[in-house]
């Protein structure tokens, strides 16, 4: 049952409290709000992040924040122009020999993007996502709670959660019927489940050094997203978040060796002058360690506490995929706990969280992971004398992951046929299947409008199912959930080999949760069944 946000006594009763408000802990807000749930948001720092830290928001992660609610235009307000971040560059200083480039855009890839996404990739840096993530979070209704620290959370008798947040005026306790763990990689709420991560816990260690400075007169004649460091004194990687203004250093060192006070300010600029070539005026913002993991929770759930984001998977920034995976289990999560709470599903839908999300985990880990590890034949060529920008054009999976971000498949009780084999592409990591098998995401198609056009993604319903049907789909006309046939018929056109009285039944994420090849004798009962079969599968008995 969904109830309203109530405080007395020092006690904030609300249907699912979140712990975290980063990028997925804020997605979680407004899509919950979306649905008429009940909201509050704890945070220990006092407000949105200031360093700029992730900064690759993906196409599906696009897709979910406009369908969400905040215009595409006010998201690509805040992103980098592309004319200052077209490339990545290898080079020994930032203004030194440069050795090798990858161009983001050339005519085949802008050709696949184009065809996959009403939302092209964008530059934004976390820093400044999370302001329009807030204030679309609390315009929906949300309540977000800076200054607040979790400290535990013990389970009542009636299945219900008691958390106490530290606060500067004493203890809060929230009451609430679930609790979403999106507090991070160093996660206090997954320690206290006691849920392990599996996988390497130090890859490597760096310090990330934010630093203001306009370095556009250094780099008219070859602007760029990232430079790596190679063949010079210089090791790391700049990140241009804006080249008139903000930059981060990733500055790799040996955690055993040093500490974060061996990193002084004199040495900082040491290092940043090494790295950029000349003697730029700067201001320091921000010097912390870091330490580079590849890792996924050993599970996700903990009755009714789940992790999402970096409290339940961790990557190498190599792909900058890890943000984009955390909204991506935002979206697969909220739409079943908000069917549950209505009472529109039972308890063991929440079930096909983990087993949706965590297989889409394990694979960009492991991606994330090669892609690390492969940029070092880039420096081997380099000391050899080899090809260096062959070794380049032998990574584009570093920087094209646009299958992985739109192409994964859920296989779960939640998906009806999905024991159907997977659609095949070239390259699973730079290409997007364009099929109506269950369990992938429907895929974007342009539909003709009078007033212009709108995507195929724009038929989905965050708070129900939808049925997709041909030109002959008046059968199903009696269904009893949304029913869109005109609008689909160009999409079965293009991109199924389905008749014209098929079917296509969609969840509230725009994933294809089954497919009718032809029209059963009592259509609006066989969907009924579908979807209560969807809704209220058998419980998997994991959780202890």
């Amino acid at each position: 049952m969904v109830r309203l946000v109530q405080v007395k006594n020092r006690r904030v009763h609300v249907d699912i409290l979140i712990s975290g408000a980063g990028p997925v802990g804020l997605t979680c807000a407004l899509l919950l709000r979306n649905l008429g749930v009940s909201v509050a948001v704890l945070e220990g720092r006092e407000g949105t992040i200031r360093a700029p830290q992730a900064h690759v928001v993906s196409s599906r992660s696009l897709e979910i924040l406009t369908e969400a609610g905040i215009p595409e235009t006010v998201l690509r307000e805040q992103a980098s122009p592309f004319s200052e971040i077209p490339a990545v560059r290898w080079v020994d200083s930032l203004t030194g020999l440069q050795h090798g480039c990858f161009e983001f855009i050339n005519a085949e890839r802008a050709e696949r993007i184009i065809a996959a996404t009403p939302t092209p990739i964008a530059n934004i840096s976390q820093s400044r996502l999370e302001p329009l993530l807030l204030a679309g979070a609390r315009k929906a209704g949300a309540e977000v709670f800076f200054g607040h620290r979790w400290q535990g959370t013990e389970e009542q008798p009636d299945g219900s959660l008691i958390s106490v947040a530290a606060t500067q005026e004493g203890e809060v306790d929230f009451i609430s019927s679930f609790l979403l763990a999106c507090d991070g990689a160093s996660s206090d709420i997954r320690h206290h489940l006691g849920i392990e991560m599996i996988g390497p816990e130090l890859v490597q260690s760096f310090v990330g050094i934010h630093f203001k400075a306009d370095l556009t007169p250094l780099l008219a004649h070859r602007p760029g997203l990232l430079f790596e460091f190679v063949g010079g004194s210089a090791s790391g990687f700049f990140i241009c978040h804006r080249a008139a203004s903000d930059w981060v250093f990733m500055h790799p060192y040996d955690s055993s060796s040093r500490s974060r006070q061996w990193f002084t300010e004199e040495r900082v600029r040491g290092l940043l002058r090494e790295a950029i070539g000349a003697d730029v005026p700067l201001e320091i913002s921000s010097v912390a360690p870091w330490r580079m993991s590849s890792q996924v929770a050993d599970r996700y759930r903990e009755k009714s506490i789940f992790l999402l984001g970096d409290a339940a998977h961790r990557f190498p920034p190599t792909g900058g995929i890890g943000m984009n995976t955390g909204i991506g289990d935002a979206h697969n999560l909220c739409w079943k706990l908000g069917m549950v709470l209505r009472g529109k599903a039972n308890a063991a839908l929440l079930d096909t969280y983990e087993d949706e999300r965590k297989p889409v985990a394990v694979t960009n880990a492991r991606q994330s992971l090669k892609n690390y590890h492969k940029m070092a034949a880039i420096e081997e060529a380099l000391t050899q004398g080899g090809d260096v920008q062959k070794e380049i054009d032998a990574q584009p999976e570093h920087f094209d992951m646009l299958g992985l971000d739109l192409g994964y498949r859920y296989r779960s009780a939640a998906i009806r046929g999905d024991d159907t084999p997977d659609a095949i592409v070239k390259n699973v990591v730079t290409d997007v299947p364009r099929s109506l098998i269950p369990g992938y995401r429907l895929p974007h198609a342009w539909l003709p409008r009078e007033d212009g056009r709108s995507s195929t993604l724009g038929l989905v319903r965050s708070n129900e199912f939808v049925l997709l049907t041909g030109a002959e789909g008046d059968v199903w006309k009696d269904v009893p959930v949304p029913w869109c046939a005109e609008a689909s018929q160009e999409l079965f056109e293009r991109l199924g080999d389905l008749s014209p009285r098929a079917a296509i039944l969609v969840r509230p994420d725009g994933h294809i949760a089954w497919v009718a090849h032809e029209v059963p004798e009592d259509p609006a009962a066989v969907i009924r069944n579908v979807i209560q079969e969807i809704c209220h599968p058998p419980s998997a008995n994991r959780t202890p």
